[in-house]
């Protein structure tokens, strides 16, 4: 993929960050392509207290760290997470991969997951 095919209807985006030295003629441009980060957030039906402060959490990160990213609500008697095993709630999936369950992240541990997810 050519980095001038990104295009809206694409799930991926380029981000382009740059600076200028002292001349304005010279730029430094550096670019990256990147995927959206699917984030699911298993709990109970209604949500409890953690199940709430993990969805929270998860929202304010993903704003925080400026990711594009999906954020779903799932039931965790679901059939999707009795495949993942799942087993006690909260948990939160990352791409498909189990990050942590049975409590709240912490913000330090929910942020070095997503940080990794973004930089693969």
């Amino acid at each position: 993929m050519n980095v001038g095919d990104a295009s809206s209807k694409s799930p991926w985006k380029l981000l382009a960050s740059s600076k200028t030295g002292g001349n304005e003629s010279e730029m430094n441009l550096s670019c990256k392509v990147i995927g959206m980060v699917r984030v699911q957030v298993f709990g109970t039906e209604p949500p409890c207290a953690k199940c709430k402060a993990t969805e929270k959490l998860v929202r304010k990160l993903v704003k925080k760290l400026g990711l594009d990213a999906e954020v779903e609500k799932v039931n965790v008697f679901s059939e999707e997470a009795e495949r993942l095993g799942i087993m006690m709630s909260p948990a939160v999936v990352i791409n498909g991969k189990l990050v942590k369950h049975g409590g709240v992240p912490t913000e330090k541990e929910l942020r070095e997951a997503l940080e990794a997810v973004a930089r693969s």
